[in-house]
């Protein structure tokens, strides 16, 4: 990796970096660097770092205990393990320089300067990142290579809880587990004791996921706003789960993937044949679409046609379109169907199973043992 990765010619995000500076001198001083905050942000970052600090204290009571917070070993541990390549990149390069200065791209550096690991200053150059002593210090006292392994461990279960949420959208904490033990039986990967896994699925949300913890159920964001009771309901029913080999299934982790299908292609030609707007409002509708299917109607995509300009000209283009996005709509992974597709769990629902038989999720289990087990119904 090359600090050049890690720049950007145009900052799509500028906006929210600006949020994220400093005024004032760039300063080597981590209480200094803290004094530039007001009161609302440090608590913002107490809150975010779960430091336990009392909202009461003032301004420079809070600095100074942060200070002693941010020394805490087993806080920078927990942190060092749940940082990504990119961040780790960040925190070394600081450790060597005295500064990096450039218009850097927004999320290597958003959980670093939000978190006050690092300050951020405008510059003419774009911006300047700046790692305190007290900062280098206490990292550089950490014991990187007993952290190593565990940080690895970490982020393939961080990785595997973001797959899974993306093609579930719900999932209860013992399925989660239980399918990730599976996987990595499948690659013949290491397994850390039932404890050990406790504290790695806990652990990733020292950072902020696009997903949460409720009540023994992973939940997409997508619920947070009161709509906790309708993911475990879709958690609990009683569908299979679609869970294809491990190396397909981790492609899930990346939140705008999907498998491309006939049916997308034959859409895409379509739309690319009928609808002239700029071609990149023409190719997110498309990548919107996949979304459409999964929980809207086909008229929010019509809808969303005519806002790009295009109206159907004619009967026999509506007909198309219909045909064209009912196939999509069977083709596309659900949440609702547990990852699978409507063609395919039409396919499970026609099948008879019997109880030695396998199971038609793919586990490779005897049904009775997986989504036969009436126990799983209550996970």
């Amino acid at each position: 990796m090359n600090i050049k990765d890690l720049i950007s010619k145009d900052n799509f995000h500028h906006q929210f970096m600006d949020l994220m500076t400093l005024e004032g001198q760039v300063t080597n001083s981590l209480i200094e660097a803290l004094m530039k905050y007001n009161k609302k942000e440090l608590l913002d970052i107490i809150d975010l770092l779960e430091m336990d600090i009392s909202s009461v204290l003032d301004q420079d009571q809070i600095c100074e205990l942060m200070l002693e917070e941010y020394a805490n070993e087993s806080m920078l541990a927990s942190i060092f393990i749940n940082l990504g390549d990119q961040e780790l990149y960040l925190i070394d390069s600081l450790l060597e320089e005295d500064q990096l200065e450039g218009n850097f791209k927004y999320l290597p550096v958003r959980f670093l300067v939000t978190s006050a690991f690092v300050q951020m200053y405008k510059s003419e150059n774009g911006y300047i990142l700046k790692m305190s002593d007290e900062m280098k210090n206490n990292f550089n006292l950490i014991d990187r290579q007993a952290l190593m392994t565990l940080r690895s461990a970490q982020l393939s279960v961080t990785e595997y809880s973001k797959a899974a949420m993306n093609l579930y959208g719900s999932l209860s904490y013992e399925k989660m587990k239980s399918f990730y033990i599976n996987h990595m039986t499948e690659i013949d990967e290491g397994i850390f004791d039932d404890d050990i896994l406790d504290a790695l699925f806990v652990g990733q949300f020292v950072k902020e996921q696009s997903f949460y913890l409720y009540e023994g159920y992973f939940l997409s964001q997508f619920y947070s706003e009161g709509g906790e009771e309708e993911g475990i309901k879709l958690a609990k029913n009683s569908k299979p789960y679609y869970r294809p080999a491990y190396e397909e299934f981790i492609k899930y982790s990346a939140f705008d993937y999907s498998q491309s299908t006939p049916e997308d292609e034959d859409m895409a030609t379509f739309i690319y044949d009928h609808v002239k707007a700029d071609k990149v409002k023409v190719e997110n509708f498309l990548f919107g679409l996949k979304d459409i299917c999964a929980f809207g109607r086909m008229q929010d995509a019509v809808n969303d046609l005519e806002d790009l300009g295009y109206i159907f000209e004619s009967r026999d283009d509506i007909e198309t379109f219909s045909q064209l996005y009912q196939a999509l709509h069977n083709n596309t992974r659900m949440w609702s169907n547990h990852g699978f597709t409507p063609k395919e769990m039409g396919d499970i629902n026609s099948i008879k199973v019997g109880r030695n038989d396998p199971c038609p999720c793919g586990s490779g289990k005897k049904y009775k043992k997986c989504c036969g087990n009436p126990l799983t119904l209550v996970h």
